[in-house]
């Protein structure tokens, strides 16, 4: 699908940036799926990949329904705003508010913390279905991993306990009290809020890095380590909007703040016990 030829397009942007040379070869017999490569690739405009990775300002062809995004700065996270605004216009407006949130908060996540070292653009591509029941997004880049960015102030025995600290709050950076909405993000429980959210839509996340793999359902939170690793980390997420769940999206981020801070303070108050 077009999340799926998404990694592969940045991992061959991993390949040559490491003195690789990459070639590619379609089906020689003319593919009538509607799910064809050949059909996603283009509809994806995945044939500017290297203009993409050699020039500073170099872009896929944007496709209304199905956009794939590079994302360098908060310059394109704003342009990226704006083109997926386009995509749900037609969605019901608290989905429309939930998602979007939702959104913002990862591809701020993906430009503050991705730091790679090869100057590979972050990817974020778009999806709607036709019928407007599915939409689902992926976010995708080569930087330095989970793990290692909280390594800083935290230690982890691997890359899935590194992820399940991720969703936590309060986590890295600085909190924000302020009204989440003016604030450039909510550093520090970004993730925590859009993988609750999440959760309250009845959509599906997973949330990959090095070799750690979480998925957040409705239900529940499982995790899985993977037999290989995605240099970087990328987040997927499906939803289906013919679940009828509308949220009250103030109310639900005032309740998850709430939370939020009762859970940092429970966890400090423990950290500041001794035993004797």
């Amino acid at each position: 699908n077009h999340q799926g030829i998404t990694l592969y397009i940045l991992y061959m942007m991993y390949l040559e940036k490491n003195g690789n040379h990459i070639k590619i070869r379609f089906p020689e017999k003319k593919e009538t799926s509607k799910f064809s490569i050949t059909k996603i690739w283009k509809e994806i405009g995945g044939d500017r990949w290297r203009d993409v990775l050699t020039d500073p300002k170099g872009n896929f062809r944007f496709q209304k329904t199905k956009p794939l995004i590079t994302i360098r700065n908060y310059d394109d996270v704003h342009k990226a705003r704006v083109r997926v605004d386009d995509v749900m216009q037609d969605i019901n407006i608290e989905y429309e508010k939930s998602l979007k949130y939702i959104l913002a908060e990862l591809l701020y996540n993906t430009v503050e913390h991705s730091f790679s070292e090869y100057n590979i653009p972050s990817l974020l591509q778009f999806n709607l279905s036709s019928n407007k029941r599915e939409l689902s997004f992926i976010i995708a880049d080569t930087g330095i991993g989970i793990k290692k960015h909280l390594s800083k102030v935290h230690s982890f025995a691997d890359d899935v306990e590194a992820i399940q600290k991720a969703i936590k709050p309060k986590v890295s950076g600085t909190f924000y009290d302020s009204n989440p909405y003016k604030a450039k993000n909510n550093a520090g429980v970004g993730l925590f809020i859009s993988s609750n959210i999440a959760r309250r839509l009845y959509a599906n996340m997973y949330i990959v890095s090095g070799n750690g793999l979480v998925h957040i359902s409705p239900t529940d939170i499982t995790q899985k380590r993977l037999e290989n690793a995605w240099k970087g980390t990328f987040i997927y997420l499906t939803v289906n909007l013919g679940k009828g769940t509308i949220l009250d999206l103030d109310q639900v981020m005032s309740e998850l703040r709430i939370e939020a801070n009762k859970e940092y303070e429970s966890t400090q108050e423990k950290a500041n016990e001794h035993y004797l």
